[in-house]
């Protein structure tokens, strides 16, 4: 970018769906970054905007959506789920991100559209009058890690039944997996793969030492419940 002198440059998948964003300084933004920008542009743009992450998005950002006198509306992790709070819901979200560089806007339609997002980006960007790395810096920081663990399919079951009841006194949430809340700012999600014989586990901490700390012990707990 900085040979090109470009302001912003995109890579589209080639279905058209997902894509990730280069700024002005070379920076490249995907995953989570990228939904987290793309959120506080949305939020910045319009009173009372209402977005949809999915449960592995990083709670900060919900923070920062509400802090904006916004809403979040949290999905489970398929694109079908992020659809449908979009869909079904008439005064719910006008924007939703899968954190895979994945993004709607019910404004065109219920779907994943990598061009109009785009497009979208640069109006919003204009309206503000701030470059792509000015909004990506404007983020609040944020500390994620994750870990994954083999697990035979007909094996998820019972590891997902035995971490229930163990952690029956924890304050959880099940919209997708299980999600334990440790804090106000601290969490851990399990989450079984749906194609593949993986367990995935999240976490979110007020910094990346904690986070990685609570990704690897859940990460044993779910190795240990395996056999």
């Amino acid at each position: 970018m900085l040979t090109l002198k470009a302001d912003v440059g995109v890579l589209l998948q080639a279905d058209g769906e997902r894509m990730t964003l280069v700024d002005e300084t070379g920076h490249i933004l995907s995953g989570h970054e990228l939904l987290g920008t793309l959120s506080k542009l949305v939020a910045t743009s319009r009173e009372h905007a209402q977005v949809a992450f999915p449960v592995t998005a990083p709670k900060v950002f919900a923070k920062m959506i509400e802090d904006l006198d916004g809403k979040v509306i949290w999905t489970k992790t398929d694109i079908r789920s992020l659809m449908s709070a979009a869909y079904e819901n008439k005064d719910g979200p006008v924007f939703g991100g899968d954190g895979a560089g994945g993004f709607i806007f019910t404004e065109l339609h219920p779907t994943l559209d990598a061009l109009f997002t785009f497009a979208k980006a640069l109006e919003l960007m204009a309206q503000q009058n701030v470059s792509l790395a000015e909004a990506r810096r404007s983020l609040p920081p944020y500390y994620v890690s994750q870990s994954d663990v083999r697990c035979p399919w007909e094996l998820k079951g019972k590891v997902m039944r035995v971490l229930t009841e163990q952690l029956a006194g924890e304050e959880t949430e099940l919209i997708d997996g299980i999600k334990i809340y440790h804090s106000d700012t601290d969490w851990t999600l399990i989450l079984p793969d749906s194609y593949e014989s993986i367990i995935h586990i999240y976490s979110e901490a007020s910094s990346q030492d904690v986070a990685n700390d609570l990704a690897h012990r859940y990460a044993l707990k779910v190795t240990a419940l395996r056999g």
